[in-house]
């Protein structure tokens, strides 16, 4: 089916804040958000072993291959310390700027506030800064502008049309009134499914010419953190979606086509408490591999070494500048704390590198699943 011949643009219904849409038993609702809650308080107590920024890479990487946008954490690590995205961009540089840009929101959302337009579209233009932006540029948008012009989700190996979001005209409008529902005090549903009334209502808008699923993706962690169910940290529930990802497209369409929301919100709830119990999981495992790295350490760290090791469990790659950096001291010293840790078995030297010598601590980039093989 060309373009031209889809179905008319959709008419959604807005969203009414008051108007209950759970219709599922409350005991799942309320284990998933026990999990999720586990998982907040992990990472608040967990220190050094739960930073911020690795949970964001690991939602970034996954949220990016549910697009087709393959990378991986270690790719997207490296990254990060090694500088921004090149001319055109690749896999990596649009994996590496949705970290960033959910990091970002993430810290500009505080719990309680509300969550504007404005919001949105710099989590887009955060999304494509120093990228190619696609379909937006074949279509005269600039990144973290509303669509102009009518798009078409396409599917299946002959690429048909399977959806057609709303007339251009009416985006804002539904933006406007999602942003409402968001916000609302009064609201009838528990957070966790105003989040996923939200992200399907966002999803069904399909407000740019492209950005929207990852776009749409950060909003729900943002939404997590304005309704107090995460501190700092970002849940990784994009990797419980990409695994049941069929599911997630037919359940999406459910909502639009049929207005099937318990199905969907079910859906939402148990991906949730997956990802919440994955997460939890792999924090005990950085904390409990913290432990080990501090105690083989012992007294024989130079100053500034532990420094060094927790910055490890933000992000597992590091340089001399950047050692320098964390601990204020010159090259000779910065020098020996990599020389300190790479004889005690937490970093090894990354090969290929002649300027700029990168090491990695294999050992907590594989308990953060994210190890050289391309793990997400």
């Amino acid at each position: 089916m060309r373009p031209e011949d889809a179905a008319e643009p959709a008419t959604l219904a807005t969203l009414d804040a008051s108007r209950p849409l759970w219709g599922g038993a409350e005991d799942d609702l309320n284990a998933a958000v026990a999990e999720i809650e586990r998982f907040g308080v992990g990472g608040a107590s967990g220190g050094a072993a739960t930073r911020p920024l690795a949970h964001a890479v690991a939602e970034a990487v996954a949220s990016s291959l549910i697009e087709g946008v393959r990378s991986s954490r270690a790719a997207v690590f490296a990254q990060l310390v090694t500088g921004g995205p090149g001319p055109g961009g690749t896999d990596d540089d649009y994996a590496a700027n949705n970290a960033r840009a959910l990091l970002s929101m993430l810290e500009g959302t505080d719990p309680g506030s509300e969550i504007g337009l404005d919001s949105i579209a710099r989590a887009h233009r955060l999304l494509y800064e120093g990228v190619a932006y696609g379909p937006g540029d074949r279509t005269g948008h600039a990144p973290g502008e509303w669509r102009r012009k009518q798009n078409w989700i396409v599917g299946g190996p002959d690429r048909a049309v399977i959806y057609t979001p709303p007339a251009p005209g009416n985006v804002v409008p539904l933006l406007e009134n999602l942003i409402e529902y968001v916000n609302s005090a009064e609201a009838s549903d528990h957070a966790l499914v105003r989040c996923a009334v939200a992200h399907a209502q966002f999803e069904a808008i399909h407000p740019f010419p492209d950005g929207n699923g990852r776009v749409g993706r950060m909003l729900i962690s943002m939404m997590m953190r304005k309704y107090g169910l995460l501190s700092s940290q970002a849940l990784a529930l994009s990797a419980s979606l990409y695994t049941r990802r069929a599911q997630y497209y037919a359940l999406l369409r459910g909502v639009t086509a049929d207005g099937a929301w318990a199905q969907w919100i079910s859906y939402f709830v148990d991906a949730c408490a997956e990802a919440a119990e994955d997460g939890s999981a792999s924090m005990r495992d950085l904390v409990s591999l913290r432990k080990s790295y501090f105690t083989s350490l012992g007294d024989r760290a130079a100053e500034g070494t532990l420094q060094v090791l927790d910055s490890l469990f933000e992000n597992p790659y590091i340089t001399v500048p950047m050692t320098k950096r964390i601990t204020g001291m010159g090259n000779r010293a910065a020098s020996m704390i990599i020389e300190d840790a790479v004889g005690a078995g937490i970093l090894e030297r990354m090969p290929g590198r002649a300027k700029t010598i990168l090491y990695v601590s294999q050992g907590i980039l594989d308990a953060m699943g994210g190890g050289a093989q391309g793990g997400q």
